[in-house]
């Protein structure tokens, strides 16, 4: 180590004492005056009782509450016990687009927290520069022993900078920062339970129509047979041939209901392969009508607590803590910005001397910015951010109405569809029934062939609209998942 080093060593020593000295007692004294206060309103829940029913008439004791979208929502798919529901969802959970997009933007949201608290604290930086200068020999202003000289300079400084939040616009900005990463985590698990059941929706809807190509592929064994039977009537000379005419009329209608089913079973296919991240080119599923999978119960009764784990209405009332905040960090522009900066270091023209004592530097100094004259740029973001807070409440409150509105229609969707399964299940005997009489009678000779494709006509429209209405029941239970957030079910 060469001499000049360790004979200033304590010189050294004593100039990271003064620094440490020197910082500490600034930012005691910043922090003790960044706590004087905030400007702006502090958030308070908005009061939305009067948008909420005291009770629904099925099921009762439902309200909101406080927010809780974090909370567990279940995995309700499970309780089909479908294992390919099941890995249907957890595919889409981790391939999806949209919903890995979305948990890109919470972590975009949470580093810009991250650095808006950066503001919170001092700022401090080592500049350290070294430069070799000659000096002008003709510039009759300078004196005349620096004239036509090269001259040295190394610097070792300590750079520090703090604003005093002396009206809380530094903590009214991490306020903004802080809800609005909420508010995209938020928005983050609607996307996923978004996903969850609109997957749900799709795979309901698939085997809805696999129950539908299996009534209709029976429909077109049914009529194969019939028209073979009324092929060998007419060669017999039994029957008219307007008999065997209507016979081919109702196959080929039926089997272009068939080939419709089809169309529109691959496309609830390609629906279910792009929510799971996939090609639809050569994804494929199975037919499984609904009476594989196991049926649902829907509850009587629903907790208080669910509404509130929807993450709508988590991310909505976020966004107006922001725009809440936002009031405070407009309302602060109208006053004096007030900043320490501070240096300390050491400077000097002789490498061998820069950690000498003597050549030890330092200053320290408040910065004061105040508003005169902004031509109305301060009082018209101040409008702005009224105005935005305004606009995030009303978008609070119809979010609340909205999720009222889908608790209220998903219950009733329950009711009704369960009303109108019943009595397709009725119609279904009776059309059985009828087919049968019409075609002992047909086979008798009392009725034209008319009558018995009338019957297998309805029997078949009856048993498609029977299954259709079970895949509504279905989804009319998703529905309900969507509207209290999650499994509706209390554990």
């Amino acid at each position: 180590m060469p001499d000049y080093i360790k004979n200033n060593r304590m010189s050294l020593l004593n100039s990271i004492q003064f620094a440490r000295s020197g910082i500490l007692t600034a930012l005691c004294a910043s922090l003790a005056l960044s706590t004087s206060c905030k400007l702006g309103p502090d958030y308070q829940r908005p009061e939305v009782s009067n948008q909420v029913p005291i009770k629904y008439d099925i099921p009762e004791g439902f309200k909101l509450a406080e927010p809780s979208d974090s909370a567990d929502k279940g995995a309700w798919w499970e309780r089909f016990n479908d294992s390919q529901l099941n890995a249907l969802i957890e595919q889409a959970r981790e391939a999806n687009g949209d919903l890995l997009a979305a948990k890109a933007r919470v972590d975009q949201a949470r580093a810009i927290s991250d650095a808006s608290s950066a503001s919170l604290f001092p700022w401090i930086t080592l500049n350290p520069s070294a430069e070799r200068n000659r000096r002008s020999g003709s510039n009759p202003n300078a004196p005349a022993a620096v004239q036509g000289r090269t001259v040295n300079n190394f610097r070792l400084p300590l750079m520090m900078s703090y604003e005093l939040d002396l009206w809380g616009r530094v903590r009214r900005s991490f306020e903004v920062a802080e809800a609005q990463t909420e508010q995209q985590e938020s928005a983050a698990k609607n996307v996923d339970l978004i996903l969850q059941t609109e997957l749900a929706i799709q795979y309901f809807s698939l085997r809805a129509l696999d129950a539908e190509l299996q009534t209709v592929e029976q429909g077109i064994g049914i009529r194969e047979r019939a028209l073979e039977l009324n092929q060998l009537r007419f060669t017999a000379g039994d029957i008219d041939e307007v008999d065997v005419a209507r016979a081919k009329t109702e196959l080929a209608l039926t089997r272009a209901q068939w080939n419709d089913l089809n169309r529109q079973r691959s496309e609830r296919v390609h629906a279910i392969a792009a929510l799971t991240g996939k090609s639809s080119s050569g994804f494929e599923i199975k037919p499984q009508p609904l009476d594989k999978i196991s049926p649902i119960q829907a509850p009587t009764m629903i907790a208080s607590e669910l509404l509130e784990r929807r993450p709508d209405i988590a991310q909505a009332e976020r966004g107006l803590q922001a725009a809440n905040a936002g009031i405070g960090i407009a309302k602060a522009a109208f006053f004096p910005s007030i900043s320490i900066t501070g240096s300390i270091g050491l400077e000097t023209s002789v490498i061998e001397n820069l950690f000498d004592l003597r050549s030890r530097t330092w200053g320290l100094g408040p910065s004061i910015s105040l508003p005169i004259f902004q031509g109305g740029r301060n009082n018209a973001e101040y409008k702005r951010a009224k105005a935005s807070f305004e606009e995030a409440l009303a978008i609070y409150k119809q979010t609340i109405i909205n999720a009222v509105r889908d608790v209220e229609n998903a219950i009733q969707g329950i009711y009704w569809i369960d009303q109108q399964t019943e009595q397709l299940q009725l119609a279904a005997q009776s059309a059985q029934r009828t087919v049968d009489l019409s075609q002992k009678r047909y086979d008798s000779g009392l009725v034209a062939y008319f009558d018995v494709v009338d019957a297998q006509r309805t029997e078949l429209e009856t048993l498609q609209n029977l299954a259709r209405a079970r895949g509504s029941q279905y989804l009319a239970y998703i529905a309900l998942i969507r509207a209290t957030g999650g499994d509706p079910v209390e554990k």
